[in-house]
């Protein structure tokens, strides 16, 4: 039940060339009105049903739908995803297959900050069994901004914030919650899921 952090995860230029294709007014995100479908604690969260359950998200690429060929991409969009993929630091990580590569922005919640409910990705992808249970299933998280929200991990309770840059690396199996933010307008984060060689 490892939980590895890895600072400075993507190269200067590379990372500030993400940034500045996610900030561009060609990229079309869309809401998601439920960010956790997978919760473990149901009592967790009393804002579950109120204002601050949903999220902006870009979906890069998903296993699922891509078999479907049900993505449906921009010129942008497909060059982040391919300079993504072709990155060395992802490509140092010893990947067999991409299952998910997508974007979050949480907003500003103003005074007080709200997790979100803890849950594994790896159930959003809805693989069969064989592969859930015989290979290793990995998630990366990079956060793309600087703010006070953070992810929180169930078995030990760490707190992980969110800086620029910064990755986590951890088995899809550990129980997590993202939050929302107080300090900054948004909170971005790059969540990345994939089968270990």
């Amino acid at each position: 039940m490892s939980i590895k952090i890895i600072n400075n995860f993507f190269d200067n230029d590379f990372y500030n060339k993400l940034i500045m294709n996610i900030n561009s007014p060609k990229l079309t995100w869309n809401i998601n009105n439920n960010v956790v479908n997978d919760i473990s604690n149901k009592n967790q969260n009393d804002f579950k049903n109120k204002y601050y359950n949903w999220q902006l998200v870009i979906t890069l690429f998903n296993i699922i739908e891509a078999q479907e060929k049900n993505l449906d991409y921009n010129k942008l969009k497909e060059e982040i995803f391919n300079n993504l993929i072709n990155n060395k630091s992802l490509i140092n990580l010893n990947i067999s297959q991409l299952l998910r590569i997508k974007i979050n922005i949480k907003m500003n919640s103003c005074d007080k900050i709200f997790d979100y409910g803890f849950h594994i990705d790896h159930n959003i992808h809805n693989i069969d069994n064989e592969i859930q249970n015989n290979y290793k299933l990995k998630t990366l998280i990079i956060y793309l901004n600087t703010c006070n929200g953070y992810t929180l991990f169930k078995h030990n309770k760490q707190k992980i914030y969110s800086e620029d840059n910064k990755a986590v690396l951890f088995d899809s199996n550990l129980y997590h919650s993202g939050s929302t933010t107080t300090n900054s307008d948004k909170r971005i984060v790059l969540n990345i899921n994939y089968i270990e060689k």
